[in-house]
C-alpha cells in the first residue's frame, strides 16, 4: 500500500460539499507562526463549522476538549467558502511528505478552487518596505500579478511541510499561493500574521477584523509555548524551521 493511502482525510459532515472550496492553511513555524496564528483567528470567527479530520500512522497523541467537543490535532473547518486546514499540532516529520501529497492530491480529486498557505519570511532580509512575498504556483501566477502580491525574490527558499505542499500542487497544476509576511523569528508574531489577514480580507473580499488576534498576543504566545512543548516530547529532536518556512 502507498503510504500516502494511511493519511485519512475523513468528512464527518456529509452534506459538506467541497467543490469550488478554497483551502486556507498553515504549519506552526518558528518564523512567527503565522500560519497557526491566522487559522487559530479564523476557527474563531462567527459561522465556522467543524467538518473533518486528517488523521494518520504517526499522528500526534493528543486530543483536547473545547466548544463542548474533543479537539483533534489536525482538524478541517468550514468558514464561508473557505475550507481551513486547522494544524494544532504539526504533522510528525516522517510523514511531511505523504501529509502534503494526500491534501493536494484531496483538493484536486474534490474540484477545489485554489489554496492559500501562510507562512513567514525572517524580517532581517526584508529588501524594501513590503510587509510581506508570496510565491505562487504556475497555474496561480497570473492572478499573483493581477492581484499586484510582490512575489518572492528568485533564489530564496521555502522549507518544511508548506513548501512540500506548494510543492504538490505546482506538481497538479493546481492554483496555490503562499502568502509569507515578514515576521520576527522564535516567537510568535500577532503583527506579521495581521497582515496575512489583510491579504486574505483583499483577495476575497472580506472583513475579517484583526484587533481581537492583537488584544490576544499573550494568549496566544502562552499557548504555541504549551503545544510545542508536547510536541518536542514527542519529537525531542524536532526543528522548528530555517529562514523561510
Amino acid at each position: 500500500m502507498d503510504y500516502v493511502d494511511e493519511i485519512e482525510i475523513i468528512i464527518k459532515d456529509k452534506d459538506f460539499d467541497p467543490k469550488g472550496k478554497v483551502l486556507i492553511g498553515g504549519f506552526h513555524s518558528a518564523l512567527g507562526e503565522c500560519g497557526y496564528i491566522l487559522i487559530r483567528h479564523l476557527v474563531a470567527q462567527e459561522g465556522v463549522k467543524p467538518i473533518g479530520y486528517i488523521i494518520s500512522p504517526l499522528v500526534p497523541p493528543h486530543v483536547f476538549l473545547g466548544d463542548g467537543r474533543l479537539l483533534l490535532p489536525i482538524e478541517l473547518y468550514s468558514y464561508d467558502r473557505f475550507i481551513l486546514l486547522f494544524t494544532r499540532l504539526q504533522p510528525h516529520r516522517a510523514e511531511w511528505t505523504p501529509f502534503t501529497v494526500a491534501i493536494a492530491e484531496w483538493a484536486q480529486k474534490n474540484g477545489l478552487q485554489e489554496a492559500l498557505l501562510l507562512g513567514g519570511l525572517d524580517i532581517q532580509f526584508a529588501t524594501d518596505d513590503s510587509k510581506f512575498r508570496c510565491a505562487p504556483t504556475t497555474a496561480y501566477r497570473k492572478k499573483a500579478e493581477e492581484q499586484e502580491l510582490p512575489i518572492l525574490e528568485d533564489g530564496r527558499g521555502i522549507y518544511g511541510p508548506l513548501a512540500l505542499l506548494l510543492a504538490s500542487f505546482e506538481i497538479r497544476d493546481f492554483p496555490a499561493v503562499a502568502v509569507l509576511p515578514y515576521a520576527q523569528r522564535g516567537r510568535p508574531d500577532p503583527r506579521a500574521a495581521s497582515v496575512a489577514i489583510e491579504v486574505l480580507n483583499k483577495l476575497y473580499n472580506l472583513d475579517v477584523s484583526i484587533e481581537e488576534l492583537m488584544q490576544d498576543a499573550d494568549t496566544i504566545e502562552n499557548e504555541i509555548k504549551q503545544l510545542l512543548e508536547r510536541q518536542r516530547e514527542r519529537e525531542p529532536d524536532r526543528d522548528l524551521g530555517g529562514m523561510f518556512a
